[in-house]
This record gives structure tokens, C-alpha cells and sequence, in this order.
């Protein structure tokens, strides 16, 4: 007998009862556990070494543990993993690894020992932190749907990546990591509304050049926007299809400042969104102001930006309608930023 098996589970069978008789120790390369999530697989039936096996999917328990050892196994999913599962990943010869929805893990983790580790991927965490992280080996990082994630820039001695996947994460300890990532692809999926450091992230600077050959997931378009004066909208389009996803920007220079210096009022963020969202209802949606609140950034695909764009023109460009306006925004009762001084 050779090959791969699924083995069907019920909630009201445990493994311990199910008969491996069938299955010589050589013939199983895999134990995928239906139900998987909710029941853990029960451990290894005695007599058996299954010296074949390659990969199994299981609810973590401490019967699991011995299944982690077995020379063979290369694949492993963990589901409602603890800090005891990565205790007992420690020194394991895994080559792929995804932890699913852990449940009483701390904050920081203590992260195991795995050489030889080249794919690991998170799922549904609270907290990833990545300051105890050392794997030498690892070529692929996935983290996606976690409420925080510090230490991106975690594989500083990481020479091995290739790709980053980041999707779903709500907040950044550090949003400005992003630009220190060693790895050649960083590829990072979200919404500005659920992930506002994305915003923060774009408009920040790195403090020190990119080391050569690193490749981020800024365009240089980011770069050519951070060092212009005037107040500028950025489109940063992300694709929802199955195409490579990049983030990149487009540049418009707008008379912002000055069209609202010369007739008394200040140029504020937190006045122009207001603004603009009164008078054009369907840009609440796309524009975000960026944490310096003085410039926005619009996103979507890219006939939307280009829309958003020409309303925004159109704004900037007729006098009559920006005092319109501005005039309806004051009968509304919306409190207008300080009147700044006309120019001489």
C-alpha cells in the first residue's frame, strides 16, 4: 500500500477507536482530521512508528506532541494553538508550519528552535511578536487577521526571505518596520478604514537608506511624493484580484494651502475633510487623511482614484464653487479652522 489517506472523523468517535490495522507503518503520508478544529487527533496507536508520514492537521493537544517528533513529518497545521505547542515545536525538523486561532497565547512569544523551517504561517491571532524570532532557514511569512503585530522588521539577521505576506492586521507597533523587512517581496492586503496604519505607514520616511537589493512594497512614487511641498492627494491603489498585489501612488499637486490662505482660512486636515465630504458624500469612503492631517490619500481601483481626482481638480480649480462651499459648510454650523491672514 502506498499513498495518502483521509482518515473521516466524527464527534462521537475519538482516534484511540479507530482502527489503524488497515495501514501498515510505511503507507501513510497523511492524517488530516475532519473536524479537525474542534477535536484533537489523540495520540499515536501503539506499534505504530509511521515511518512515512509527511504532514498532519490537527487540534493541538499534548498527545500531539509525539506526532511532532516523528523524523518524517515536514508539514504541520496546529489548530488552537498554546504556548505549549511552540515548547513542543522546539528542535522539530518542520519544514512548513501554520498555527490557526491559538487560544491563551501571551504576548510575547517565545519562539521554538526550527532550522529547518522554510513557510510559517499565522492565522486569526491576537498578538504576533516577532522579537524572539530566529528562523535561519525561513524563506515565506504569512500573518493574516491578527489585532497586533510588533517587531516586523523581527528577521533583521534574515537573509533567507523571499516573500511577506501581511493581510489583516489592525495595528502596527511600529508602523514604520514596513521599510525594514529583509525580504525581496513584501506584499501587504488591507483596508485604510480597518488598518489605519497603512496611512501612517506610507508617510513615513526610513531614517536610514535601503539597504541595496532590498525590495519594498513602496513604489518610488511614495518617495517622490514625501518630498514635495505642496499638498498633494496620493492614490495607493490596492488590487482585490488574484494579480500580484503592490502598493504604488500617483501624484497631483493641488493649491490646497493657498486657494484657503487666500480667502481667510487656515488649511487644516481635520476642515477639508470636512469639506469635502459634505459637498461630495461619495469620497468618504475614499480618501484618508495621512497622520501629518494636512495632505489625503485616496484609495481604490484605479478608475475610481482617477474620478476622485478630477472631482477634487474641479474643486480646486473654480473659485466660485470652493467659497460655495465653504459657505454652505458655515451655514451648517461646521466650525471653520481660524482665518489665517491673507497674504499681502
Amino acid at each position: 500500500m502506498s499513498g495518502s489517506y483521509w482518515l473521516r472523523r466524527k464527534k462521537e468517535i475519538v482516534f484511540q477507536e479507530v482502527s489503524w490495522a488497515p495501514f501498515e507503518d510505511d503507507s501513510l503520508g497523511w492524517v488530516r482530521g475532519i473536524d479537525a478544529d474542534e477535536e484533537p487527533l489523540g495520540p499515536i496507536p501503539a506499534g505504530k512508528d509511521f515511518s512515512r508520514l509527511k504532514s498532519i492537521t490537527a487540534k493541538w493537544s499534548e498527545d500531539l506532541i509525539p506526532w511532532l517528533s516523528l523524523p518524517s513529518l515536514k508539514h504541520v497545521m496546529v489548530w488552537r494553538p498554546t504556548a505549549a505547542t511552540l515548547e513542543a515545536l522546539d528542535g522539530t525538523a518542520l519544514t512548513e508550519l501554520r498555527l490557526q486561532r491559538p487560544r491563551m497565547m501571551p504576548a510575547a512569544q517565545h519562539w521554538p528552535r526550527m532550522p529547518q523551517l522554510k513557510n510559517l504561517m499565522l492565522y486569526g491571532w491576537k498578538t504576533v511578536d516577532f522579537s524572539d524570532a530566529n528562523f535561519p532557514a525561513l524563506r515565506y511569512l504569512t500573518i493574516n487577521d491578527a489585532k497586533m503585530l510588533t517587531h516586523l522588521n523581527m528577521p533583521a539577521q534574515q537573509t533567507t526571505l523571499e516573500r511577506v505576506w501581511i493581510e489583516g492586521i489592525r495595528q502596527v507597533s511600529v508602523p514604520a518596520d514596513v521599510w525594514d523587512v529583509p525580504a525581496q517581496d513584501v506584499i501587504v492586503e488591507g483596508k485604510p478604514a480597518s488598518n489605519p496604519w497603512l496611512m501612517e505607514a506610507i508617510w513615513l520616511q526610513p531614517d536610514a537608506p535601503r539597504r541595496a537589493g532590498e525590495v519594498t512594497f513602496f513604489d518610488a512614487a511614495i518617495d517622490r511624493a514625501l518630498t514635495l511641498d505642496a499638498s498633494v492627494v496620493t492614490s495607493v491603489e490596492i488590487p482585490d484580484d488574484d494579480s500580484p498585489l503592490r502598493l504604488w501612488a500617483e501624484c497631483t499637486t493641488l493649491p490646497v494651502a493657498e486657494a484657503l490662505t487666500a480667502m481667510g482660512h487656515a488649511s487644516t486636515g481635520p476642515f477639508w475633510t470636512e469639506l469635502l465630504r459634505s459637498r461630495h458624500p461619495q469620497l468618504a469612503d475614499r480618501l484618508h487623511l495621512t497622520p501629518t492631517r494636512d495632505r489625503f490619500i485616496a484609495t481604490g481601483p484605479d478608475w475610481t482614484i482617477q474620478a476622485t481626482r478630477a472631482i477634487l481638480e474641479l474643486l480646486m480649480a473654480q473659485d466660485k464653487a470652493l467659497t460655495g462651499a465653504i459657505h454652505a459648510l458655515q451655514s451648517a454650523g461646521v466650525e471653520i479652522s481660524t482665518p489665517a491672514r491673507k497674504p499681502e
